[in-house]
């Protein structure tokens, strides 16, 4: 769960003020409700008291908050189970994202966070003409301010330029230096694959899942 972009929001009428503020209200009302079916809590934006009936017995349901800044980092590390983020690369994890919402976990006496890092990924013979493809689906992405950050955060021009493209040891190599460098999950997203890639890239994802 995350906030979403501020034009989208409020293109259907919600308010984007006090984002983190909203989030972190947010928060303390669903965990609670998640985690024991019950929650009294009073804001200054949002306040709930009920009680769910919840089937027996639980099971935990973690909550991944989608996290850039440094403000949802410490919220994702402090009241959720840890982040979901996407056009992030090696720099942002590195210097960044994982050690922002570690500290924040652990300040606050919680297990180390899940980080679920989702990139479009395609095994190709032909790098160049799938990163032109990448960029001409992405475009809109680049036009979004938090990606623009993440964009000048990791140097690249472009969420495109993030893509893991190349052949399958390329790929197998740069998604398993994100595991080294934190990630704990990942989700490959497709873009205008050829057939060929389509069968080699879901082909090789399927041998790192397994």
């Amino acid at each position: 769960m995350g906030l979403s972009h501020r034009d989208w929001m409020e293109s259907l009428g919600y308010s984007y003020a006090r984002p983190a503020e909203f989030m972190r209200e947010y928060l303390s009302i669903l965990v609670p409700l998640l985690d024991s079916g019950e929650v009294d809590f009073c804001g200054k934006i949002l306040s709930c008291t009920t009680r769910l009936g919840l089937p027996e017995p639980r099971r935990p349901i973690p909550v991944l908050l989608g996290a850039l800044g440094p403000r949802m980092l410490e919220l994702a590390g402090r009241l959720a189970a840890g982040t979901s983020a996407v056009w992030v690369g090696p720099r942002i994890l590195r210097e960044h994202l994982v050690p922002a919402i570690r500290r924040a976990a652990e300040a606050a006496g919680r297990p180390p966070p899940r980080i679920v890092v989702t990139l479009p990924v395609c095994v190709s013979s032909d790098s160049a003409a799938a990163a032109e493809r990448a960029r001409r689906d992405f475009a809109e992405r680049g036009q979004l301010p938090s990606y623009r950050r993440n964009c000048e955060r990791e140097g690249v021009d472009s969420p495109a330029a993030m893509s893991i493209i190349g052949g399958e040891a390329e790929v197998e190599d740069r998604i398993r230096e994100l595991e080294r460098l934190g990630a704990t999950d990942f989700g490959a997203s497709s873009f205008d694959w050829t057939p060929e890639e389509e069968a080699r890239t879901r082909g090789l994802l399927r041998r790192l899942a397994g």
